[in-house]
Parts: C-alpha cells; sequence; structure tokens
C-alpha cells in the first residue's frame, strides 16, 4: 500500500503525501532491517519535508531515520 501512495503521490505532484509516504514506506523497511534502504527514503522525504516546512512529520522522519542507522 505504501508505495501505491508513494506512486500516486508522485503522479500527482502532491508533495505531502509523498513524503508522508515515503516515511511509511521507510518504517517498514526499518522493521524488516533494511537499513541502507530506509535511510534512502528518509533522505527524500526528509528534503521535501523541510521544502514544504513540515515540522511536525519531519519530526517522525528524523525519529525514523535515528532508528535506520544500526
Amino acid at each position: 500500500v505504501n508505495s501505491e501512495v508513494v506512486s500516486l503521490a508522485r503522479e500527482l505532484g502532491d508533495s505531502l503525501s509523498l513524503a508522508k509516504g515515503l516515511t511509511m514506506l521507510a518504517t517498514v523497511e526499518n522493521i524488516e532491517g533494511h537499513f541502507v534502504k530506509a535511510r534512502a527514503l528518509l533522505g527524500e522525504a526528509l528534503e521535501l519535508f523541510r521544502e514544504l516546512d513540515e515540522p511536525f512529520f519531519g519530526s517522525y522522519a528524523i525519529w525514523n531515520l535515528g532508528n535506520a542507522h544500526r
């Protein structure tokens, strides 16, 4: 489902939904132990959250990024 959100958000140009979808996808990657993939997804999400000046979800992505550095 998260990958579908990411694809649809990219297609529609919806940066906020894209960043949220990337963060949720990265959460799954973290849980599955795919930390390199999670970091890449979170890097893209954080860039979008910064562009959007979105502190709430951006802070969650930063927290998630901390979990991906194992």
